[in-house]
């Protein structure tokens, strides 16, 4: 469980498919992808990683509302970060229905924690 430190402002408005930190081309060249048809669908999920890697980071990645953004523009983004979204994409695209024996894999949550602005007490040091 974590809990976010006191006075940061994050924004869960949305604009999320407006500016994302990884392009199409880039998330397809991840995994794998020739074809087209599943364009929209990567998007979507992009979106989604970005709005777990903000909820988890309390900040957005590109600035929206929040004063303490990590960037201003995808180019600024972090390597690290990127590289979450990249996976969370991965994730979803491979595993597309939560079964009752089913669970992502989040080995790659820690590429977030020196962007986080908060404290985290559900792990171990």
């Amino acid at each position: 469980r974590c809990r976010a430190m006191p006075g940061i402002f994050v924004s869960v408005s949305g604009g999320y498919m407006d500016d994302l930190p990884v392009t199409l081309d880039d998330l397809k060249k991840h995994l794998n992808i020739d074809i087209n048809d599943d364009d929209d669908l990567l998007l979507e999920y992009e979106a989604a990683a970005v709005e777990l890697a903000e909820h988890f980071m309390c900040r957005e990645i590109i600035q929206r509302e929040d004063p303490q953004a990590l960037s201003t523009t995808a180019a600024d983004v972090p390597a690290a970060v990127k590289q979450y979204i990249r996976c969370q994409v991965g994730d979803f695209y491979k595993q597309r229905e939560i079964t009752a024996t089913g669970q992502f894999a989040t080995f790659y949550k820690h590429l977030l924690d020196p962007y986080c602005l908060k404290y985290r007490d559900d792990e171990e040091d």
